[in-house]
């Protein structure tokens, strides 16, 4: 299969904003040479500015998304602190948060399988109709997802990008992370 990155090999990324939905990124590290921005949402909906990541999942995102396009602006959106289980609400935040701060692209590399998350998880990504979700293991309610719900994702992805979680199916049980209620 080929990728956009195949087609495009001296694209660098410039002028694109990328909000990377996740643990945050440590600016800092060498393989991703810093970041424009970031916000830190916490479970209780409050906001800080310390998005930088302490369990090292963002920090990896960030340097794959760095190595394809090192001139992109990446905005660590921090949601997962202490463990990677939030509720369902700093997501839908972080999503809004996303769209509203300019992202073209919003990487998600978590999952939920509870069904009672997906009428509000949709109605986020379709109050963000400028933004391409990217997502690398997206698990939503197996075997219950909405064809609403695969075909909002599906039409919003660019099938171009490397997103095995979509080339498998909305429906994939490759989960990372869980919701708390």
């Amino acid at each position: 299969m080929k990728y956009a990155f195949d087609f495009c090999p001296n694209r660098t990324g410039k002028a694109v904003h990328i909000a990377i939905v996740d643990s945050g990124v440590h600016a800092e590290h060498p393989h991703v040479a810093g970041v424009a921005g970031g916000i830190f949402i916490r479970a209780d909906g409050a906001l800080s500015d310390d998005y930088v990541d302490r369990l090292g999942h963002g920090t990896a995102v960030a340097a794959a998304i760095r190595e394809k396009a090192p001139a992109a602006g990446l905005y660590a959106i921090k949601i997962f602190s202490d463990s990677l289980a939030v509720p369902i609400e700093a997501l839908i935040r972080a999503i809004d948060w996303a769209a509203e701060a300019g992202a073209r692209l919003i990487n998600l590399s978590l999952g939920t399988s509870r069904a009672k998350h997906e009428a509000v998880l949709l109605e986020a990504v379709e109050r963000a109709p400028s933004c391409l979700f990217v997502s690398i293991g997206l698990c939503l309610a197996t075997n219950t997802t909405s064809s609403r719900m695969r075909e909002s994702f599906s039409a919003r992805r660019d099938t171009r990008v490397p997103s095995p979680a979509f080339q498998r199916s909305a429906t994939s049980e490759a989960s990372v992370s869980r919701w708390r209620t």
